[in-house]
């Protein structure tokens, strides 16, 4: 089994401990079916899996993925690990602390630029909600549009007067 595949079974087996850990698969079927007909591989021997994989691994995306797993399935199997040191194996960025006074120098500032009334938190909700698109325009409207700049002179065209797949106003999803 290549190095790939072993992540990708590594992945599989880990999602069976946490619901949700795997929001998507598109590996090989037969190996997905493999993973679900097993016992449940305990979060110990998942740690150990992960480890030997990372010692086969050169450098690169699927060895970070790896290193995620492995830091996860140590926090599974219950090794104490501190939150920077998780963060860090889950993600390779290692956390550092921030000053308040970074916050507070961000809020005043955003208390200047977010206009209206209430707390800033509610001007920021209210900010976003007047610019958020919930649903694009059908791909047909898209389609039509993207092909009109290549038909119109550049000087007559002006300044755009809209997002071809956005509407002004928020809409709800029903």
């Amino acid at each position: 089994m290549s190095g790939s595949e072993r992540y990708l079974q590594l992945g599989l087996r880990l999602g069976r401990h946490v619901d949700g850990l795997v929001d998507a698969y598109y590996g090989p079927p037969e190996l997905k079916e493999q993973v679900d007909a097993e016992e449940l591989v305990p979060a110990e021997q998942l740690a150990l899996d992960a480890a030997e994989l990372l010692d086969m691994l050169e450098d690169g995306w699927v060895r970070d993925q790896v290193a995620g797993c492995a830091t996860y399935a140590r926090v599974l199997a219950g090794e104490p690990i501190s939150y920077s040191d998780e963060v860090e194996g889950c993600y390779g960025v290692r956390p550092q602390r921030t000053s308040a006074s970074v916050y507070k120098e961000a809020h005043a500032e955003l208390d200047e630029l977010l206009p209206g009334d209430g707390s800033l938190a509610e001007r920021r909700v209210a900010w976003r909600e007047r610019h958020l698109c919930l649903e694009p325009r059908s791909r047909a409207d898209r389609g039509r549009y993207e092909t009109v700049p290549q038909r119109v002179d550049p000087a007559a065209r002006g300044p755009p007067r809209h997002r071809p797949d956005c509407d002004r106003q928020p809409q709800r999803h029903r």
